[in-house]
């Protein structure tokens, strides 16, 4: 994903992750579509960013992993269970 994104090697682990499991779900030439989610990521505005994606086609479809995703762009830090 840095040949795509150039912020992408700055951001922490949960960030890429959340970013790698996108392209994953989405496609590249998808996730580059998400114009406004991109932008936010890119100007380091995380809670902008969660909040693009949540509006949208794919977090209607899947709401409960867009969740996941959302709050890991947020949050920057992966959740524990229990």
């Amino acid at each position: 994903l840095g040949a795509s994104f150039s912020w992408f090697s700055a951001l922490n682990e949960a960030r890429r992750d959340a970013m790698i499991d996108l392209c994953f779900q989405l496609g590249l030439t998808k996730l580059l579509k998400f114009k406004n989610f991109l932008a936010s990521m890119e100007d380091g505005d995380y809670e902008l960013a969660s909040t693009h994606l949540l509006d949208s086609l794919y977090a209607r479809q899947t709401p409960a992993r867009a969740n996941e995703i959302a709050k890991l762009i947020s949050n920057g830090a992966h959740l524990k269970n229990g």
